[in-house]
């Protein structure tokens, strides 16, 4: 697949059936680069010599470093192709959760759905972002109402039980009061969620954004302030096609 450059996203549009995992970095020239990875997909990261490598990453003053990362059906593995450096698979919707992938491990199973791959030690030089497969639920119990099944099928779209969807809500939140409410910052959303009992840091708001970004292949609007286009271009795209309006 090809990387996805610029400043948004653009291989992921509306209708189009989601990746099963999808992957952030940042190049060297400071560009936010994204990949999605089809089930069973490997990607290759790191920074060899030999480029051969799918992702090569600046790792300065880490030591050689290579990794994989390969989706499953309701998680993501890892391997650490590296013979001497660790990796650190941080959980962003809770530091305290955290593997440390030796070197030369294999296969090494990643519960986490929204996560940094990181050199152990060097928490500040992260790899990847990966937003990993969402939480597998049991299927709905319905009564077989062809009506039914057409609503399911328009609001696919967005999944309500999702975190992302609950960054989405919180986001939109105070525009329904009109346009001259300020787009909330990223700590002031994360503040909402712990009210209604989802835990995410600041941090983890803007990784869900970006993720949203991405799946609706979402472009700045003209007059967009730089700093904060995806949370106005959300805003607007969210409630002007009722991406809201899906049962809980």
């Amino acid at each position: 697949m090809p990387d996805r450059r610029g400043s948004g996203p653009s291989g992921a549009r509306m209708g189009v059936t989601k990746p099963s995992v999808s992957i952030k970095w940042s190049a060297h020239s400071g560009e936010e680069c994204f990949r999605d990875l089809a089930l069973h997909e490997r990607l290759t990261f790191g920074n060899c010599i030999c480029g051969a490598l799918d992702v090569t990453i600046e790792t300065e003053n880490a030591g050689h470093v290579v990794g994989a990362v390969t989706p499953r059906a309701d998680h993501w593995r890892v391997d650490n192709l590296s013979r001497f450096t660790a990796l650190l698979i941080e959980d962003l919707e809770d530091s305290q959760q955290f593997i440390r992938v030796p070197g030369q491990r294999r296969e090494v199973v990643i519960p986490f759905e929204l996560a940094q791959v990181a050199v152990a030690g060097r928490d500040d030089l992260p790899l990847l972002t990966v937003f990993g497969p969402e939480p597998v639920v049991a299927p709905h119990e319905g009564h077989g109402c062809p009506e039914e099944a057409k609503e399911d099928a328009a609001h696919r779209l967005l999944d309500p039980r999702t975190r992302y969807f609950a960054v989405l809500r919180a986001l939109c939140e105070s525009q329904h009061a009109g346009p001259a409410h300020p787009v909330p910052t990223s700590a002031t959303i994360a503040d909402r969620l712990a009210e209604w009992g989802v835990r995410l840091t600041a941090r983890a708001v803007d990784h869900h954004i970006d993720y949203l970004v991405q799946r609706l292949g979402l472009r700045p609007l003209a007059g967009s302030v730089q700093r904060s286009w995806k949370k106005e271009v959300l805003v607007s795209v969210a409630l002007r096609q009722g991406l809201l309006d899906v049962p809980a």
